[in-house]
């Protein structure tokens, strides 16, 4: 009984391993968004001008992409880590100017939270559908068809 056990036990500990070192962490992710941001010199604005939210995407505690009116896209840096963003059912922007979006001026949190914590921004990046889609592939495991693909070659 005791082999049975002890042998789950390290099925278990080998499977949490395989699957978890295949995985980038945040830390890793971030530096993969910068360096992505440098290798396809993205420009980023001071400000989006007749902002309103209408989606956004989680990244990491430091990044995320929110989406504004006629479907634009933004990769938003922040300043520092947002704790909870990852968590979060939906975002709250505090914008000084009603009709802008700046990054000097505005922040956001992440909610629901008992005390939302400003999370102040750094840099806002547009993006189009292409980048957007790359970006969100950053740090994710390849899929069985892609593995195929790598072995066929």
């Amino acid at each position: 009984m005791k082999r049975i056990v002890l042998l789950m036990i390290v099925t278990l500990w080998l499977t949490g391993c395989a699957s978890s070192g295949n995985q980038m962490s945040d830390s890793d992710k971030d530096k993969a968004y910068q360096q992505y941001i440098v290798t396809h010199k993205l420009e980023s604005v001071r400000s989006i001008k007749r902002f309103k939210l209408s989606g956004w995407k989680e990244l990491t505690e430091t990044h995320l992409i929110i989406t504004g009116q006629f479907n634009r896209d933004y990769l938003i840096s922040l300043r520092n880590a947002c704790t909870g963003l990852r968590y979060a059912n939906w975002i709250q922007l505090y914008q000084f100017d009603s009709l802008m979006f700046d990054s000097r001026s505005d922040s956001l949190s992440g909610g629901p939270q008992a005390l939302p914590i400003r999370c102040r921004i750094d840099a806002i990046y547009p993006l189009t559908k292409e980048q957007v889609t790359q970006i969100m592939n950053i740090g994710q495991l390849p899929t069985a068809a892609s593995n195929a693909e790598q072995v066929g070659k």
